[in-house]
């Protein structure tokens, strides 16, 4: 009996051995063992941007044009061009009568953009009241300087300087006639020279009295001139002799005397005139004999004038060339004691 519980309890003994080491062997197998993983490392990179510095307008003055705004002003517009560089900009003009330095400013256009934008800006200047004559004027045109400017958030610019010259009108609408009057006498002698023709203007008007004495009033003739540009004087036997009027105003009366210069005897004598009968300067004349043994050369003054002297009597051959006409030949002939004037008009080319 005692063999048989010996048996049973080494049995269980034995069984709960073999259950104990399959319970440690299960749980040994069963527990999954912690895996540790490397956490990453992240590098963070900052991109910096430069904000660009705001740069000043780019400005370039362009010109000026000027428009006959009656005797009130004249309209005159300024123009030129600006870059505003990215930032909203202001442009006007400055203007003066004084060279860098300026007393008026224009209106104002706003411009933006990174492209040149073109500023054209009206401004009304004063006329002035001019009248002009061959010999001089009354009265001035001024000149006016003006340049452009613009300004932004980072600074003004200015533009070069330019200048225009402001529009005039002629004063002419309360003009009655103007009058010239002298005398015409001989150089040598100081005798007045009668029936001398007077030109005015190119325009025969009257011829001297017996006195040498003439009196134009532009009324007389039903002209209502206000100023004489050019009286011209000839007589025969005399060197034409011209002056410029200075009988601009209304009121006012030109007094213009002439002394002629005699023509000597045995001489040719004449003009070079274009076909408009304006005078030709410094035009070649040559003088060649046909009959008689003499030659000469000579050359038209500033009123086309030239002459011959001590000249024998005969026939001869006239030859004028000036540069941009055609030339010119002429048959004459000279009388014993006498003078031949010779009127020469030259054809363009």
């Amino acid at each position: 009996m005692k063999t048989i519980s010996f048996n049973v309890a080494h049995y269980f003994l034995t069984m709960c051995s073999i259950f104990s080491l399959c319970l440690s062997l299960s749980f040994a197998q069963g527990t999954p063992t912690a895996t540790t993983i490397p956490t990453p490392t992240v590098t963070a990179t900052t991109t910096v941007i430069a904000t660009p510095t705001p740069q000043p307008p780019t400005v370039t003055t362009g010109e000026a044009t000027v428009d006959y705004g009656g005797e009130y002003g004249c309209l005159v517009t300024l123009s030129g061009a600006v870059s505003a560089n990215g930032l909203q900009t202001t442009a006007w003009f400055e203007y003066g009568t004084v060279s860098s330095s300026y007393s008026g400013t224009s209106s104002t256009q706003i411009v933006s953009g990174t492209q040149d934008t073109t500023i054209s800006i009206d401004i009304s200047v004063p006329a002035s009241d001019i009248l002009f004559c061959t010999n001089g004027q009354i009265g001035n045109i001024i000149t006016y300087y003006f340049r452009i400017v613009a300004q932004n958030s980072a600074s003004t610019s200015y533009g070069s300087e330019k200048y225009f010259e402001n529009c005039y009108y002629l004063s002419v609408a309360d003009c009655f006639g103007c009058t010239v009057s002298g005398g015409v006498t001989d150089a040598t002698t100081g005798k007045g020279i009668k029936d001398a023709t007077i030109l005015i203007d190119g325009v025969k008007q009257t011829v001297t009295d017996k006195t040498g004495y003439y009196n134009y009033d532009s009324r007389d003739y039903d002209h209502h001139d206000c100023f004489v540009l050019e009286v011209k004087v000839s007589a025969n036997g005399y060197i034409s002799s011209t002056k410029y009027g200075d009988s601009e105003v209304c009121e006012c009366d030109t007094t213009l005397n002439f002394k002629l210069q005699p023509i000597s005897k045995n001489s040719i004598y004449g003009y070079i005139l274009d076909k408009y009968n304006n005078p030709i300067e410094s035009a070649k004349i040559r003088l060649k004999g046909i009959t008689a043994k003499h030659s000469g050369e000579s050359v038209s003054d500033a009123d086309g004038y030239f002459e011959f002297t001590n000249i024998k009597k005969g026939k001869y051959f006239i030859y004028v060339s000036k540069k941009g006409y055609k030339k010119y030949k002429k048959k004459i002939e000279l009388r014993e004691g006498k003078t031949k004037e010779v009127e020469v008009i030259l054809k363009d080319k």
